[in-house]
């Protein structure tokens, strides 16, 4: 057994299989899902497991000596996001769910095929505590949109795009006055990323853009093709 996380090992295309299945069977068990009366408790469940994976994780840095101000707070794009997403499961947020559809479907799909989790592989913590919250973004994007049928609109990856913008400024900031590395926005990872592809700093950042943007149009095209109120159940929540 590797001692290391290795990209493609194993361990990682394990863990992107049974991410997959269990996208794929909530998939297949949408309407049941949605009739049933477990629905609320299965909802406020992937809420509990988003909050806890991230207490967990502080609990653990601090446990190893190991927190920082500068790498561990839930200040990345999929840190941040998975605590909206709780917020979302919690209170049937809309304005969340247009935002987080994108930025945390998009960030937990490249970030589980690129994980950067150093040398934590398969049967440490770590390696179980990021594939479950990279996951379990996905999963509770599906549960809004497959049982309470939100859909995301079009001038909804214009918003995102402009407040995940407005979000990077700040975090720009607070590296700048802290040394820290918070989405990548002063050096690339050191894991293999779509990031070795788009050029040196700072000429990433404006690549991830145009990346980020197709990508949000990627995910509404679903929307499209299957018609319907684009506009979501809840739009004027």
């Amino acid at each position: 057994m590797n001692k290391y996380f290795i990209l493609f090992s194993p361990a990682h295309i394990s863990a992107m299989i049974a991410i997959a299945l269990i996208c794929l069977i909530f998939y297949l068990l949408r309407d049941k899902i949605k009739r049933g009366s477990k629905r609320d408790a299965l909802r406020i469940a992937i809420a509990v497991i988003l909050l806890l994976q991230e207490a967990s994780f502080q609990i653990w840095t601090v446990s190893i000596d190991a927190w920082s101000v500068k790498w561990t707070l839930p200040l990345e794009l999929c840190s941040i996001s998975a605590i909206l997403c709780a917020v979302m499961l919690l209170t049937k947020s809309y304005k969340i769910y247009e935002i987080v559809y994108f930025t945390g479907i998009g960030g937990a799909i490249q970030a589980i095929f690129t994980p950067e989790i150093g040398m934590y592989t398969y049967p440490h913590f770590r390696y179980f505590q990021f594939f479950t919250a990279h996951g379990a973004i996905i999963l509770a994007c599906l549960f809004m949109t497959f049982v309470e049928n939100y859909k995301p609109a079009a001038k909804s990856i214009i918003k995102t795009f402009i407040y995940l913008n407005i979000y990077a400024i700040i975090i720009g900031i607070f590296n700048k006055l802290t040394g820290s590395n918070y989405m990548f926005l002063c050096a690339k990872p050191e894991a293999s990323s779509i990031m070795d592809y788009l050029g040196p700093w700072p000429f990433y950042i404006i690549s991830l853009e145009a990346v980020a943007f197709i990508i949000f149009v990627l995910l509404y095209v679903p929307f499209v093709i299957g018609g319907g109120n684009s506009k979501g159940r809840y739009f004027d929540m």
